[in-house]
């Protein structure tokens, strides 16, 4: 008898919402830098779970940013971004619901991008989310991608962020690094996942 981890990704949604295929799952250890994925043309959709991403260090943003084949191996691909923000403070103030200017990146920018801001490295703290990048190994179009992510601030603050955007390259996209702005990844996973359509 098959038990559920060997089968908890054999899903076939029988074309209807294409085909789920697992292609790496990186549990995040104390120390670790940064998280490389490789992508590749392979598929139509990669969709990126990043869940219980926890800070070394209080006060981190929590980034990411793309290599390309034009970068020379290099995360330093240009993109635009749109960043809304939702949040309700725990003593049940607060509550918000706005576009961040602050937190987009405009025209070609090669630096990271932010999914989630000052974070807090307490045990209740951290990130949690998933991310959707669209026909990355195409030479012909731009690629579209968009992030939902839920996070405790250190703050006390819970934060819903929505980011969306594209990469500024017609260049095939080969990676994607998940990073803090100060200190390290201390712990949480992030799967990377093929669809098909």
């Amino acid at each position: 008898m098959a038990t559920y981890n060997a089968i908890k990704y054999n899903v076939d949604f029988g074309g209807a919402a294409g085909s789920l295929v697992p292609i790496s799952d990186t549990t995040i250890s104390s120390g670790d830098s940064n998280v490389i994925l490789t992508i590749d043309g392979t598929y139509d959709e990669h969709f990126i779970i990043f869940n219980a991403v926890h800070p070394s260090a209080a006060n981190a943003d929590f980034g990411a940013n793309f290599r390309s084949t034009g970068s020379s191996g290099n995360f330093n691909v240009g993109k635009q971004t749109g960043f809304y923000r939702c949040t309700q403070e725990e003593n049940g103030s607060g509550e918000t619901f706005a576009y961040q200017s602050g937190k987009d990146v405009a025209g070609n920018s090669g630096s990271d991008f932010e999914i989630g801001s000052s974070l807090g490295n307490a045990n209740h703290d951290g990130i949690s989310g998933y991310m959707s990048i669209f026909n990355a190994g195409s030479t012909t179009f731009e690629k579209s991608f968009f992030i939902v992510a839920d996070e405790t601030h250190g703050g006390n603050i819970q934060i819903m962020s929505f980011v969306s955007g594209y990469v500024r390259t017609t260049d095939a996209l080969t990676g994607i690094r998940f990073r803090m702005s100060s200190g390290n990844l201390d712990s949480g996973s992030i799967q990377l996942f093929g669809v098909h359509r």
